[in-house]
């Protein structure tokens, strides 16, 4: 079983991932939890350089190719194997994520970005895709108290860019669920601790 993750920076999907992935454990489901970028050690290389506010010139078709070059490999060392071996996998960020920000938010050509996302992911695609959804102020002071809390500084790229990029991504979020099948959509606006919305969320 392969569970992805998405939504907004600051939306409350990471939380929820954790919540499930220690639900699903109790329960003695056997799986992974893990991200994109940053699944392994290269791609997490990979990460800071995508998310370094240093690297704001970086143009939009690089950008697009270091994503799909942390995806290739963290599918061929991490998600293949895993799924191999039976376990569950759920994954916070995947392809979604890269058609909604690379290239919807970046004006890259979408069947340019689609068959990347293909190809980087060899054919695996999602069994299900939960979406969280947030207005975007909302989700953008999460994400940068959340940055200040953690003393992570220069790591917030796109959530200063918010008015170019956050937004947009935000416009093709709202549609995801009525186009795609097998996505559960729910807000992520609720406090920590308590349940979000739609889609059958976990709290604690």
């Amino acid at each position: 079983m392969f569970i992805t993750f998405e939504g907004i920076e600051g939306c409350g999907k990471s939380t929820q991932a954790k919540r499930i992935a220690n639900r699903l454990e109790k329960e003695g489901v056997s799986l992974i939890l893990t991200r994109e970028p940053g699944g392994t050690p290269i791609g997490n290389d990979i990460r800071q350089i995508l998310l370094s506010s240093k690297n704001r010139d970086l143009p939009p078709l690089a950008e697009l190719l270091l994503y799909e070059a942390d995806r290739a490999l963290h599918m061929s060392s991490v998600v293949k194997p895993a799924l191999a071996e039976q376990k569950w996998v759920l994954c916070d960020r995947f392809f979604d994520a890269t058609t909604a920000y690379q290239g919807y938010a970046r004006g890259q050509d979408l069947h340019v970005t689609t068959r990347l996302n293909e190809i980087a992911s060899a054919g695996i695609t999602p069994d299900i895709t939960f979406l969280l959804d947030c207005p975007v102020t909302v989700g953008i002071k999460r994400a940068l108290t959340r940055n200040a809390e953690s003393e992570v500084t220069g790591q917030d790229r796109f959530e200063r860019e918010k008015n170019r990029v956050s937004r947009s991504g935000s416009q093709w979020v709202s549609g995801y669920c009525e186009e795609k099948p097998g996505s559960i959509c729910g807000g992520g606006c609720h406090p920590r601790g308590k349940p979000s919305g739609r889609g059958h969320f976990f709290g604690p």
